[in-house]
């Protein structure tokens, strides 16, 4: 959880032109094409793109989430730590770049 609010983050990308009743976010999945015990599925409430994206871009490519209900932490959710505001990460691989976000369709 990123703060009382927030529970999720995600691309921009994948959710910028989303309706929000259409938008789901699932923790704990880890095969797309056979179902597992440790999926949560939960829907969105509220999405906040953050204001400087550029789409042609991909800068600044991240929106927070708030659920519906906070997902449950255990051996298949975890949270993860983002650096504070004095991180300068420029020229450095992040996390964030590093991982494969899935879009819906």
């Amino acid at each position: 959880m990123i703060n009382p609010c927030v529970d999720s983050i995600a691309a921009a990308h994948c959710v910028v032109d989303q309706n929000i009743p259409s938008l789901r976010v699932v923790g704990g999945e880890h095969s797309l094409v056979a179902p597992e015990a440790t999926e949560q599925t939960r829907r969105v409430m509220r999405k906040i793109v953050h204001e400087s994206y550029d789409s042609e871009t991909y800068q600044n490519d991240i929106a927070l989430l708030e659920l519906d209900v906070p997902l449950q932490l255990n051996d298949a959710v975890a949270s993860i730590n983002l650096p504070d505001g004095n991180y300068d990460g420029t020229g450095k691989a992040s996390l964030l770049s590093s991982v494969t976000i899935s879009c819906p369709p």
